[in-house]
């Protein structure tokens, strides 16, 4: 354990201190239900710590650059942890928050950087598929505009999406918005709009209370299809429902509602976070391309759906898609 900058950092430079953190990890993954584990601070502290220098010395490990050896103890903590999730819970998906600015370019801001920094190479792990996800810490406003009270250059939020998911060879990108930034916060919805346009799969958002008066409606009018993670073969849809069935019935309080059941699916045991999606239109059948037929989203081990959101006199239509 090191001890920087006021806080305590686990040294991977040491088997020991992987092994001790993968084993946390791996308690999670046995005892719980989750369906994914997500990592922070994967990294060292800010040019790492002053022994690194002496355990380089006498265990290299074939490396001849201190730096690539830094790197190389994060990548094998990632490596290890992400052996230890799949052999538990193969469904399950890894993934990490990285620094935002991952390495200096011609021309750059100052920043903390990720893989020169702090021995990061977070690039090289969702290539390799030791994760299957990045969502960079692009904590920063549209444009090179200094923030105040600085005078230099800020970390230009659309540039970095666009270098993030270029450089991910089509695994994917969230992009990590920081609204605990006033400035950020102003421009949510463009925000929004750029990452989709710069081809990240959605957004994560640091963090959840900053979020909470945030009107989501402009830029999310309608329920969102996770996407789909092909990069991974276990990546099932749960099996598609062979009937439907509608029973017209009211609740507690005498309002009608609609009951769909269909045969209990044949659930895939290592893939249990797939999901059906229930479209519903008025008067035609739904299209499943149009997101305001979107009614809602249910667990693929599901069987049945309540729909309390009707009216009478009109005509339902429903189709459910795995």
């Amino acid at each position: 354990v090191q001890n920087e900058s006021g806080a305590l950092w686990l040294n991977p430079a040491f088997a020991d201190a992987r092994a001790w953190l993968v084993g946390n990890v791996a308690e999670i993954v046995e005892n719980y239900d989750v369906d994914g584990i997500h990592f922070d601070f994967a990294r060292y502290d800010q040019l790492g710590y002053q022994s690194d220098l002496d355990n380089f010395t006498q265990d290299p490990r074939g490396f001849g650059n201190l730096n690539d050896w830094r790197r190389n103890n994060v990548t094998l903590f990632i490596r290890d942890a992400s052996t230890a999730i799949l052999q538990e819970k193969n469904w399950i998906k890894i993934s990490v928050t990285p620094l935002g600015n991952y390495t200096p370019f011609p021309n750059a801001w100052p920043a903390l950087w990720a893989f020169d920094d702090t021995y990061q190479e977070s690039r090289l792990w969702i290539t390799e598929g030791s994760v299957d996800f990045l969502a960079p810490q692009i904590y920063f406003t549209i444009g090179r505009e200094p923030t105040p009270p600085n005078t230099f250059d800020s970390p230009d939020f659309t540039f970095l999406v666009d270098e993030w998911v270029n450089a991910s060879q089509g695994k994917p990108i969230f992009a990590g918005m920081g609204p605990y930034k006033p400035l950020v916060f102003d421009e949510m919805d463009s925000q929004i709009a750029a990452s989709r346009t710069e081809g990240a799969r959605g957004q994560v958002y640091f963090r959840y209370d900053h979020i909470l008066p945030f009107d989501f409606e402009t830029s999310y009018p309608t329920s969102a299809i996770p996407w789909p993670m092909s990069h991974r073969f276990l990546a099932f849809r749960p099996d598609a429902p062979d009937a439907l069935d509608l029973t017209v019935g009211t609740d507690f309080s005498g309002d009608l509602q609609y009951t769909l059941d269909w045969p209990t699916p044949g659930f895939n045991e290592q893939d249990p976070i797939g999901v059906y999606s229930i479209f519903r239109s008025e008067g035609r059948n739904p299209d499943l391309e149009d997101p305001n037929d979107l009614l809602e989203l249910v667990q693929g081990s599901e069987n049945s759906y309540v729909d309390t959101g009707v009216l009478p006199g009109v005509e339902y239509r429903y189709q459910i898609a795995a």
